[in-house]
């Protein structure tokens, strides 16, 4: 309401000729309501996300690739054919060495592709978001930004992947909690 105010009184201010001073308070009471649409779409999701956890909304048993592939191998032999999004790989060690995203592979110029490995455009592992199921999903979300594209992995109490969690997954279970039965005092 604030912001409605100040904004009001800026156009009025404009309007009978007392200089530009009026812009400002248009300016300013735009960003009050701006900041403040923001803070209730984001007290909107944290209500709706209450209580879910990671292990609740996460894709499970995300398939692994190699990450000693080159790109364009990768692209025939897993992107092409399964239609993920993502992709944890693996080193040569069997450990994980990271994740690449469609939007890394799609980064590597097509005449580099046969020569350039997806190791080396994955998003490495020290940068990659961890969790474990048992997190509260809206303790994760402002960690999900960085190299992976809103994705985090998901582990184990012994480090084992066993799960993916996208923006996707979130925005499903932002859809699910909005299907949810009205209590008895209502929504």
């Amino acid at each position: 309401m604030f912001g409605a105010v100040l904004i009001g009184l800026g156009l009025l201010e404009f309007a009978v000729g007392a200089g530009l001073g009026g812009l400002w308070f248009v300016f300013l009471g735009w960003f009050l309501r701006s900041a403040a649409k923001a803070e209730e779409a984001q007290a909107v999701v944290r209500g709706a996300l209450e209580g879910v956890r990671v292990g609740d909304v996460m894709s499970p048993d995300p398939v692994t690739g190699p990450g000693w592939y080159t790109v364009q191998a990768f692209l025939d032999e897993y992107v092409l054919r399964l239609r993920h999004s993502s992709y944890p790989v693996r080193s040569y060690e069997d450990g994980l060495a990271g994740l690449v995203t469609l939007a890394r592979l799609r980064s590597v110029p097509p005449e580099q592709r046969a020569t350039t490995r997806v190791a080396d455009v994955a998003c490495p592992m020290d940068e990659v978001v961890r969790t474990t199921p048992d997190e509260m999903l809206v303790d994760l979300l402002p960690r999900l930004a960085g190299c992976t594209d809103g994705r985090a992995l998901v582990l184990d109490a012994h480090g084992e992947l066993v799960g993916i969690l996208s923006h996707t997954d979130v925005s499903r279970a932002i859809e699910r909690a909005g299907l949810r039965s009205p209590g008895p005092t209502g929504w």
